[in-house]
């Protein structure tokens, strides 16, 4: 291989044979020097037919949904008319997100699909570009929308993992399948699937692949709020057993199309069940697990009729039959669900509880439809009638108390206020708790919230008109751990609580801290996170330098010496002790410039365009060099000179080294010279 300095001889020779000289040089006699010593370059890694010759180029820029670039995604070129892959050069982004993509060779033009692959791992969602090429052709910026995993392991019920078990989810708002990649279990039950932003319900059911066989009953976890990474722990899908039993009316007929439910009593949480209505005879045969189930049976829509509930104990594998039980007759109760603006609220239920008694009665077609209307029929009393909007319309529930019914009842409007969103996770020792109760207090009195009970993997999310609350975390009946409250939690916007049943809570940190310098002072600013601190503690580089009162939101720094500090702020009470935050402040003269070696056009990226600038600031008249002459320096030897541009052209295209540091990340020089970057 010839030495740096035979390249640089025949780089001169090339450009003086084309009259090239320092007075003048056209844009066009530039590009055809550049082609040479490229061909040059090509020659010497071995034969130029070894190599990929573009014959157009795919460009474009790739970023995410808040237009961060994406580096490292893979590109693909696929012919829509045959299906073939081609062969690209370059097929990459760079750390900017720019691509400049290569086809190899000569292809026809037609219609071509790009594909945008992100590395194994990511978070990010593949994408596709259909487009017609007949020449080079810029795609513009392409959008590529992250997401976040959903893992977990799905088990029997003796804790044998169940490969080939399936996941749905379905958005809860909409009631829309939403289909993602990745959603059967692996051969020791784990299960990783990424999934878009949202609210979904997680359905984990067998199917015909299902391995080791049997009949499992599938488990439902509704309205999931997926806006991190989500961790639902171990899924267990139970053996599932017939119950049965026939409906009849109020007369004794058979029952056509009540539909059949079956919850946990303690938890409320429903089984899911697949033919749960009853047929011609007025039979129902459904697949539940061995244990003491609340069974309620609702009569088909329009019906006179009132829902029925009874419990069961299936303790003994295998099947079990309730036998015949008749509805009765009832009342309606009527109105329509608004928000304060007017317009309708629909999916809101409606639950009647015994106003004497506080005894929720079971109610058949108890959800306003999607005008706001509902109609529901009860056995005549008197009741504290409850309203719960579903979590993702960003309603807080209401209640109407003492309401009597004794004959068809018109509520007219009720009125649902905008609520705030109180979510989170509920362990013990780390461990998920299901079963436990979040209650929500003001002044002393409990506030009316549902949804409060946490679910399989510990998580709950309800919703509250704004306000300042008493938080109570309540283990479930029989279960370890003592209640915990958290006093005095701003509810002015959604809040995120995770909670240790286990040990007693330390107060939340401060929340915005920043810091700020002027001079030789160093200011920090914050919000506390609640309102009962009994101090605070203000460190810099971990040395503590001041306690202040709990109310505290600032504090000043002054006479620092020259250098970076790390400070922190942390909120003190009931002898605990709450999660550092941190700042950075710098006091001095600023620090080295930051740049890319190589990087002679300052765009963050290191290709050809950074030859091309360094040879136009040579050689081009009216050109300047670059305003930061140390990224110009490829090969560090400082000075500029057409010796860079072939390092840089060598770098990208015969496998030579690539630029001494600062590489491939931006950094300050570590090299003593007389170059600068402004």
């Amino acid at each position: 291989m010839l030495r740096a300095s035979c390249w640089t001889r025949r780089a001169e020779e090339i450009l003086l044979e084309a009259n090239v000289t320092q007075n003048g040089l056209s844009i066009g006699q530039l590009t055809i020097g550049i082609l040479s010593i490229l061909v040059i370059l090509l020659s010497l890694s071995g034969s130029v037919e070894a190599q990929c010759v573009p014959s157009w180029t795919i460009t474009g820029v790739i970023t995410d949904t808040l237009g961060i670039p994406l580096p490292g995604i893979d590109i693909d070129l696929i012919s829509v008319t045959s299906g073939v892959s081609l062969p690209l050069t370059q097929d990459f982004s760079e750390v900017d997100g720019s691509f400049v993509t290569g086809i190899c060779g000569v292809v026809p033009a037609g219609l071509y699909e790009v594909l945008f692959s992100p590395p194994t791992g990511s978070t990010i969602f593949p994408a596709s570009v259909e487009t017609f090429i007949g020449s080079s052709i810029n795609l513009g910026t392409i959008t590529l929308e992250g997401g976040f995993l959903v893992t977990g392991t799905v088990v029997g019920e003796f804790g044998n993992p169940i490969e080939e078990a399936d996941l749905k989810f379905t958005d809860s708002l909409t009631g829309t399948l939403v289909p993602f990649s990745g959603e059967a279990t692996a051969a020791d039950g784990s299960f990783s699937v990424l999934v878009t932003p949202g609210i979904f319900d997680i359905e984990y059911r067998q199917t015909a692949t299902t391995q080791p066989t049997g009949v499992y009953v599938p488990v439902l976890h509704s309205e999931q709020p997926i806006f991190a990474d989500l961790a639902v722990g171990t899924v267990v899908l139970r053996d599932g057993y017939e119950l049965s039993g026939t409906i009849t009316d109020n007369l004794g007929l058979p029952l056509l199309g009540a539909d059949i439910d079956v919850r946990n009593p303690n938890t409320g949480v429903e089984i899911l069940l697949s033919s749960d209505l009853t047929d011609l005879m007025g039979e129902f045969s459904v697949l539940v697990p061995t244990g003491n189930w609340e069974l309620e049976i609702e009569p088909p829509n329009g019906s006179s009729l009132v829902s029925h509930l009874l419990l069961v104990d299936l303790q003994i594998p295998g099947p079990f039959s309730i036998g015949v039980v008749s509805l009765p007759l009832g009342v309606t109760v009527f109105g329509s669900v608004q928000d304060t603006l007017g317009s309708p609220v629909s999916s809101v239920d409606l639950d009647f509880l015994i106003s004497s008694s506080g005894l929720e009665i079971p109610t058949a077609d108890d959800n306003a439809d999607v005008a706001g209307n509902f109609s529901v029929t009860v056995v005549p009393d008197t009741y504290d009638i409850q309203f719960k909007p579903p979590f993702p319309t960003g309603f807080a529930p209401t209640v109407l108390e003492l309401i009597s019914v004794t004959s068809p009842t018109n509520l007219g409007s009720v009125v649902l206020p905008l609520g705030v969103a109180l979510t989170g996770t509920v362990t013990d020792s780390g461990s998920p708790v299901e079963g436990a109760r979040v209650t929500l207090a003001t002044g002393g009195v409990e506030a009316f919230v549902f949804g409060n009970e946490s679910g399989a993997n510990g998580d709950f999310a309800l919703r509250q008109v704004p306000g300042v609350y008493d938080v109570t975390v309540t283990p479930p009946l029989g279960g370890a751990g003592t209640p915990v409250t958290l006093f005095s939690i701003d509810l002015s916007t959604d809040q995120v609580l995770n909670v240790d049943i286990s040990v007693t809570p330390s107060p939340p940190p401060v929340i915005a801290l920043s810091c700020s310098t002027t001079g030789s002072d160093v200011s920090l600013t914050w919000t506390n996170g609640a309102l009962d601190y009994s101090a605070l503690e203000i460190e810099r580089d971990g040395l503590l330098i001041a306690t202040m009162s709990g109310s505290a939101t600032s504090m000043s720094d002054t006479g620092v010496p020259d250098g970076n500090y790390t400070y922190s702020v942390r909120a003190l009470r009931m002898g605990l002790v709450s999660p550092d935050q941190d700042c950075i402040a710098f006091v001095g003269p600023p620090p080295p410039p930051q740049f890319l070696r190589g990087d002679s056009n300052v765009d963050g990226a290191v290709n050809i365009a950074d030859a091309i600038e360094t040879l136009n600031g040579l050689f081009v008249n009216g050109i300047p060099l670059s305003t930061c002459a140390d990224a110009q320096d490829a090969n560090d030897d400082g000075v500029v000179n057409i010796a860079d541009a072939i390092f840089t052209l060598g770098f990208l295209f015969i496998m030579g080294p690539p630029p001494p540091p600062p590489f491939p990340i931006a950094g300050s020089d570590p090299t003593a010279d007389s170059l600068d970057c402004l």
